[in-house]
């Protein structure tokens, strides 16, 4: 590519194939903004093929979900994946972040990807949207005493039902299954990404890096959520709810639930959003505040082709 900075001359573009996945999940690990979202096997489930940009021995790694269709290649993000960008074991510039943007090869025509809290954005050529994420310090000795008095409410509402929050890790695909029968119609959710949800779940179940929580009436599941953890922060991954459950907000039990059986500790909350009003203010009702993370549009399709969108 013509033009190369200094740095993008450091930055090497791996296929699939060609990563060292040792080192790529080391470099991850040990970085001042390492996500679960961007470990090796984590990528190998929501996107098959990924590819890489990488500079030096594996020094700052930047994941590229890459996929193909109609014959053009492009890079999107996956499903189950909030934040992905630039990781480094030390903090990063917005022109760095730039520059690997800008390393994205010609023959990717299309980008449209979310990159992590600390990846700051100057000078890049695509479209910068900030995006809206909900983190709750869970180094607090008494939880409620944040929680908005909307949210405590509504917690009463549930305790007085009497039903109680069981954590049961083998309910991850009853949840699942809720969800497809319910609000996932309403969204119209692929089926393919459940396939990917259910592979994901069992897998961070076998590596004792998940919590399932649910709530039923009797034998029957009404409401559930699924949390991963990640580094130091717990993550909000995936939840679903029945009519029945929400008009006991059965839904705001379970994260109560979830925070008191951890509070204290040195981790964060993360809600996963969202820049939906009424699901941020659900989320900030539990004493969350507001970060924001860019997402990144680039559009480099023939001007007769701009109006597909490749997913």
């Amino acid at each position: 590519m013509a033009g190369k900075s200094n740095i993008q001359e450091m930055i090497r573009f791996l296929s699939h194939n060609e990563i060292n996945k040792r080192k790529w999940d080391a470099t991850v690990e040990n970085a001042s903004n390492g996500m679960i979202y961007a470990l090796s096997w984590y990528l190998d489930i929501v996107s098959p093929g990924w590819a890489a940009l990488v500079e030096g021995d594996y020094e700052k790694v930047f994941p590229l979900p890459v996929k193909k269709k109609f014959g053009i290649q492009y890079v999107i993000q996956p499903p189950f994946v909030q934040q992905l960008g630039l990781f480094s074991h030390l903090a990063v510039n917005g022109k760095e972040v730039a520059e690997y943007i800008g390393s994205l090869p010609d023959r990717y025509r299309f980008m449209d990807i979310q990159l992590n809290e600390k990846n700051p954005v100057d000078g890049c050529s695509g479209k910068i949207v900030q995006r809206k994420n909900v983190l709750l310090n869970l180094y607090h000795d008494i939880p409620e005493k944040y929680y908005h008095e909307n949210t405590r409410r509504n917690i009463r509402k549930f305790q007085k039902t009497g039903i109680g929050v069981v954590e049961d890790p083998v309910a991850a695909e009853d949840i699942i299954r809720l969800f497809a029968g319910g609000q996932g119609k309403k969204y119209g959710v692929a089926k393919a990404h459940y396939g990917i949800l259910s592979r994901l779940l069992s897998v961070l179940g076998r590596k004792s890096l998940l919590t399932v929580c649910t709530v039923r009436e009797g034998d029957r599941l009404i409401s559930g959520a699924v949390f991963s953890r990640s580094y130091e922060r717990y993550i909000f991954l995936f939840s679903a709810e029945s009519p029945e459950g929400r008009d006991i907000h059965a839904l705001a039990g379970i994260i109560d639930h979830f925070i008191r059986m951890h509070t204290g500790e040195k981790m964060w909350l993360d809600f996963e959003g969202s820049d939906n009003h009424d699901l941020a203010r659900f989320y900030k009702g539990f004493g969350g505040k507001e970060v924001n993370y860019p997402r990144v549009i680039m559009n480099r399709l023939p001007h007769f082709m701009r109006w597909v969108k490749p997913v």
